[in-house]
């Protein structure tokens, strides 16, 4: 039959022809999942896309590619390919939550919660599962309270594994390790062997530091579950805690062997190659981390490292750089990168990083003194670099790193390794000289190489048996390793042949005094004296006898004769002397510092050293014209001097009158030290207390300039706007400057002004967030549960000050305050918290009057009393302590006391906060 209708031909044609492609993409798909099930993904890869080229929204030829992708390990393939899956198919849950997975192993917090937020699910059982995957996003993003309240509400629809592990997991983050065992316990107890919580088991294993338990568990893990690649990661992670270095590093090249760019995995192998000192392997494994993540400032850490060891000193120093703007405060980084600009032989650099590290931090890290130490001894300061090495030291006397530092620049050489291998080649072949023969034992002695020290000793006494030094040696190694009756008679039998060797007597005197025997140590240092009196270590010696026999004028005599006895060699008496200064600081004797300094003044009038100690010592007894004289002859003698000049214009800036002066002085220091960033701060804070605000600006301008890098020339800005109350322009440079830098102090400033600017909420938002980013900030804390407590919102004010006290148990306002939010609920409670403020402030008349009034509450009325009334006698004019102490009388039963205080109050117009239980009160008794 011919069919003449045209338009019913085009539709018969239109339902053969997409009825057959219909029939083709069903082969297609089917095709494709029975390659997937052989594995055969090359195959399923040609069948999906050629099924995409004729249906490209075809959303599950897209998920199973995406599938496909993240089963060979190509991650970003897989999350654009299911992401088009869920795009297409939207309502599919399959998809979706397949998306989330994958999003979240890539770290893709922020977009698992933009998918996830808004499309709840209206089967219990999906809704529970959405909000525990919105749970993990939170807790991926240390949003951990939006982490808790998502998993209790998939709890809340549905008793499921994935919430407890997720509430287990945040009690870890929050240092409660007991709570998480609870709930895994809870997890497990749903299903016994469940691998997620087996896995998380082990992380708490981790957390509690039992890593062979955690260990043994990942092992029974992965026998039960061999192709899951996370758990050969954590498993190597641990094994590389343990330092079974080739045990991880197999797990790791199962990993990589499937996925080459893992970056978690080419982090912990990058770590691993470090620590054996395969600098070039460690590059190649942390730079695949960057290349996937670049971000991971860990791995660029690694890379600074590696590139240093392997003298690539541009590139360690690009990547420590990177490193410090997104974490400046690191330690670690900044002593590398001052090791890095010290290779470079750039002295400036490297002492500006390392003098930029806080003073309380550099000075107790050993390795931070180590560099600094030695950029000193670059610099050409040998002797301050020494002092330096020596407090590392004493600090780390275990680091052989420190110790061979301290020799070489001992030896006046920039190599220890090399010279001491240098002294052993000349010793073993006998041209060595008898001093450096000596050097060589006592590097030996001070690394605690005491055989070598000592095999060395002997062997040379076999050839020189007569040589005292030796011999004093052989007894101080004897001493070092123990053997003190050994020592003692070695140290005697130098004496019988050589009646004026002091070194065997000053070995005498150190082994009596460690045995406390302080009268036959008083005397070997004595004889050292009658034999040498310019042997200086023997007065200190009687000096530290005299302090343990608490006889503090004898020992200041010591002192003062041994300043004495050096008056000809300068710098032993300034040793001394700087000694003899803090013995009388901690005396609490400033007087006796300053007559000191005058007498060195006297005996060396040009010496510049000892200008310096005499004007801090004018200062430190306030003689500060005095000081001011001193200190202008030390800058007319020394043109390049800086440090003289910023304490001159410090004390000539307390005058109102002579701040120019003061500004002069600091230009002129800036003229020699132009990059001191602290001179720019000094001269803002200078123009600002004069109100020159527009000279001040300029500085701020200057510093920008100067140090483009540097958030201090805005900061500066930002001050100089503050202090003219122009608080809406300063407010956006402190929050720019926070984001680049996060600071405390700024934070502490950019609060402030929101506060006075009535952006109350934008200050809670804030705190709250620099407290997610540190839990630790005490005087965050505090404020955020202050502003809590100011607007009545008493649940989050207790909240914050109770995670003010887990950091700082002592913080006084803050038991003081939680006091007063107990006191109405709980009155015991509130006394108990008003008593330990008071233990912590005996003195603090507020807090008497805390404690006194709950007491007084709680009906120990005589005791709360005494309290109050101290209180009163130190703030007579605070109305609410008057209507606690008429209240304590009442309660005593002395009425007239109470009607007496009561009555001005009722006729006064100044408002307080208790009036209204005054005016109660009063009625009550008039």
């Amino acid at each position: 039959m011919r069919i003449k209708n045209s338009a019913l031909l085009i539709s018969l044609l239109a339902v053969f022809t997409f009825g057959s492609y219909s029939i083709a993409a069903a082969d297609t798909l089917q095709n494709a999942e029975q390659a997937i099930a052989k594995k055969d993904y090359s195959t399923a890869i040609i069948h999906l896309k050629n099924q995409l080229k004729q249906t490209p929204k075809n959303a599950q030829a897209r998920y199973l590619l995406g599938d496909i992708y993240l089963q060979t390990g190509k991650l970003d393939s897989a999350i654009k390919e299911l992401g088009r899956a869920h795009e297409y198919a939207p309502d599919n849950t399959s998809y979706l939550f397949h998306y989330a997975e994958i999003l979240q192993a890539a770290g893709q917090h922020k977009k698992t919660l933009a998918i996830l937020q808004n499309t709840p699910l209206t089967d219990k059982q999906q809704e529970s599962r959405r909000q525990n995957y919105m749970g993990y996003a939170h807790l991926r993003l240390k949003q951990l309270a939006d982490a808790k309240q998502a998993f209790n509400e998939a709890l809340k629809l549905h008793e499921n594994i994935m919430s407890y592990n997720g509430l287990a997991s945040l009690a870890m983050i929050e240092q409660e390790p007991d709570l998480a065992e609870q709930l895994l316990a809870k997890s497990l107890a749903i299903e016994a062997d469940n691998p997620n919580t087996l896995q998380l088991k082990a992380k708490l294993a981790i957390f509690n530091k039992q890593y062979e338990q955690a260990l043994t568990l990942y092992n029974e893990l992965i026998e039960k579950n061999a192709g899951n690649l996370i758990l050969y990661l954590e498993r190597a992670s641990i094994l590389s805690i343990l330092e079974q270095d080739d045990r991880a590093k197999a797990d790791l090249d199962i990993i990589l062997s499937k996925v080459k760019n893992h970056p978690q995995a080419n982090f912990i192998l990058a770590q691993i190659l470090l620590r054996e000192r395969s600098f070039s392997g460690a590059q190649a494994a942390a730079q695949q981390v960057v290349n996937v993540m670049p971000q991971h400032m860990p791995a660029v850490l690694v890379l600074g490292a590696a590139n240093f060891a392997l003298k690539n000193y541009n590139q360690a120093e690009e990547y420590l750089t990177i490193y410090l703007s997104a974490d400046p405060t690191n330690l670690k980084a900044q002593n590398l990168l001052a090791y890095v600009y010290l290779a470079q032989n750039k002295i400036k650099q490297a002492l500006l990083i390392l003098e930029g590290i806080p003073a309380e931090q550099r000075n107790n890290s050993p390795l931070i003194l180590l560099t600094l130490g030695s950029v000193y001894i670059a610099k050409g300061d040998t002797p301050k670099g020494i002092e330096i090495l020596s407090r590392a030291q004493a600090l780390a006397p275990d680091n052989l790193d420190i110790k061979k530092r301290l020799i070489a620049a001992q030896f006046q050489s920039g190599n220890l390794d090399d010279a001491i291998s240098e002294l052993e080649q000349l010793s073993a072949s006998g041209q060595v000289q008898s001093q450096s023969n000596y050097l060589l034992i006592i590097s030996y002695i001070k690394q605690q190489q005491f055989a070598k020290a000592d095999e060395k000793v002997k062997q040379l006494l076999t050839q020189t048996p007569d040589d005292t030094t030796l011999q004093n040696l052989d007894a101080l190694i004897e001493q070092l390793k123990g053997n003190s009756e050994k020592a003692m008679a070695l140290y005697r039998a130098i004496i019988e042949k050589d009646k004026d060797n002091t070194a065997a007597y000053m070995g005498l005197a150190r082994m009596a005094a460690i045995d406390s025997n302080w009268q036959e140590s008083e005397q070997y240092f004595k004889q050292v004296l009658q034999i040498n009196p310019n042997e200086f270590k023997a007065y200190l010696g009687l000096v530290a006898v005299a302090e343990k026999q608490n006889k503090p004028q004898l020992a200041e005599q010591y002192f003062l004769e041994a300043i004495e006895q050096s008056k000809d060699d300068i710098p032993s008496q300034l040793v001394i002397a700087s000694l003899l200064s803090q013995w009388y600081l901690s005396k609490q004797q400033p007087e006796k510092v300053l007559a000191l300094t005058e007498m060195l003044a006297k005996q060396h009038p040009d010496n510049n050293l000892i200008r310096s100690s005499l004007a801090r010592a004018q200062l430190l007894n306030k003689q500060n014209k005095r000081a001011e004289r001193t200190l202008k002859n030390i800058i007319t003698f020394d043109k390049s001097d800086v440090k003289h000049r910023i304490l001159l214009a410090q004390i000539i800036s307390q005058d109102p009158d002579r701040s120019d002066e003061a500004l002069r002085l600091l230009d002129d220091a800036q003229a020699v030290e132009p990059e001191n960033q602290a001179l720019y701060t000094l001269k803002t804070a200078l123009l600002i207390r004069q109100k020159h605000y527009e000279e001040a600006i300029l500085v701020a301008y200057d510093a920008q300039k100067q140090f483009p890098e540097s958030i201090l020339g805005k900061i500066l800005e930002a001050d100089i706007y503050r202090a003219q109350k122009d608080y809406e322009k300063a407010l956006p440079i402190y929050l720019q400057s926070y984001q680049q830098q996060p600071d405390r102090k700024i934070l502490s400033a950019s609060i402030s002004l929101l506060l006075i600017l009535n952006q109350r909420d934008k200050a809670i938002s804030m705190l709250t967030q620099a407290i997610e980013n540190d839990p630790e900030d005490t005087d965050s804390l505090f404020k955020l549960a202050s502003l809590y407590h100011e607007s009545q919102n008493m649940d989050k004010a207790e909240q914050y000050y109770n995670q003010t006290l887990k950091y700082d148990p002592n913080h006084i306002v803050t038991l003081n305050n939680l006091a007063w939010i107990y006191y109405e609920q709980d009155i015991k409670r509130a006394v108990t918290m008003a008593e330990k403020a008071h233990k912590q402030a005996p003195e603090a008349a507020a807090i008497k009057d805390t404690y006194g009034y709950f007491l007084v509450l709680d009906g120990q009325y005589q005791a709360g009393l005494e309290f109050i009334e101290q209180a009163a006698q130190a703030i007579p004019q605070d109305k609410d302590i008057q209507y606690h102490l008429a209240l304590a009388y009442e309660k005593l039963g002395q009425r007239n006391k109470a009607r007496t205080i009561l009555e001005p109050l009722m006729d006064s117009e100044t408002a307080f906060s208790e009036v209204e239980k005054a005016k109660a009160l009063y009625q009550k008794i008039k």
